[in-house]
């Protein structure tokens, strides 16, 4: 495939063999009293020939390393645009998993909240990225956990408390934010903790 250090090289060897055609009688300066013998022709072009073999293989050198380049730098998109499918596939499931968790709180199913709690937090904590974007909330998940916990026997006749859902729905909604946030600066992901951490402290009193 043609591109421009080959198309470099075969000017610049057009121009240097003209250059030589140009030069060859300055060069070995041919005359009555100095004959150029075969062996001297065959040498000057020889020579000339030599030099554009360098000048060429110079030329290739830097044509591969473009190439290798362009190769390294596509295989590099690859990768991110894996990694991207990769992360966006983590965060659904994540979000997902959160809305699950609020659907059996509503429906007072809180040994399902806890059992699918239970999963997303091992979920988060193996993995690196999901860490990263619930930084602020993962010291929290104790406490969500222990709330659940104590509720686990709670029924429809005797639910829990409201305070209580607010904490964890507030929980999951800071979770929600933090996941869908490019940011982790937010207003909302940062404020909901202190709240949760102030209720499960007044819950556990």
């Amino acid at each position: 495939m043609w591109n421009k250090y080959r198309v470099i090289a075969v000017i610049i060897t057009i121009i240097f063999f003209i250059l030589g055609w140009y030069f060859f009688d300055f060069i070995l300066e041919p005359s009555k009293s100095n004959k150029v013998s075969r062996l001297d022709i065959f040498s000057y072009i020889g020579t000339i020939f030599t030099i554009s073999a360098f000048i060429i293989a110079i030329l290739e050198i830097l044509h591969n390393i473009s190439i290798t380049k362009s190769i390294k730098d596509e295989a590099d998109k690859a990768i991110q645009n894996v990694l991207k499918l990769k992360h966006a596939s983590k965060l659904s499931f994540c979000l997902s998993a959160l809305d699950s968790i609020n659907d059996h709180i509503n429906n007072i199913e809180y040994v399902l909240a806890l059992k699918d709690f239970r999963f997303i937090r091992t979920f988060v904590l193996e993995d690196e990225f999901l860490n990263k974007k619930l930084s602020i909330q993962i010291n929290l998940f104790t406490n969500i956990e222990d709330l659940l916990i104590m509720h686990r026997k709670a029924s429809a006749k005797a639910p829990m408390a409201l305070d209580d859902v607010k904490v964890i729905r507030s929980f999951i909604l800071a979770c929600k934010a933090a996941l869908e946030s490019q940011a982790f600066n937010n207003d909302e992901v940062n404020k909901a903790p202190e709240s949760i951490k102030a209720s499960t402290t007044t819950s556990t009193s």
